[in-house]
């Protein structure tokens, strides 16, 4: 569910259609409403997002990249619109989680 970050690059209001509410989607939607953005679902499977320059947190929290599929894709776009991007890591971990298809190595991504 990776395409749920691409409103951020842009500001304004963003609707997308046929989002299945899974465990991933539904922690990219609480990663994105930490960086305090506004959202939210419209229908089952229908999802707004508001997309300002105001991103209240530059940091990710180790919950959102060792626990959701996928939730690195974001980093370079926080990083691209506002200079920099902190993830929380932990220094035993080599890998960022990631699901059923098997763990990814956070080196591949930043």
């Amino acid at each position: 569910m990776k395409h749920i970050f691409i409103p951020l690059i842009g500001n304004g209001k963003f609707v997308i259609d046929n989002i299945p509410r899974i465990g991933s989607t539904e922690n990219h939607v609480d990663l994105i409403r930490f960086l305090g953005v506004k959202t939210k679902w419209l229908s089952k499977n229908k999802f707004e997002i508001k997309s300002t320059n105001d991103i209240k947190n530059n940091t990710i929290p180790k919950k959102f990249v060792y626990y959701t599929s996928g939730g690195n894709h974001i980093i370079p776009i926080i990083a691209s619109k506002y200079g920099s991007c902190e993830v929380e890591t932990v220094t035993e971990r080599s890998d960022y989680g990631g699901d059923q298809i098997g763990s990814r190595k956070f080196q591949d991504v930043a």
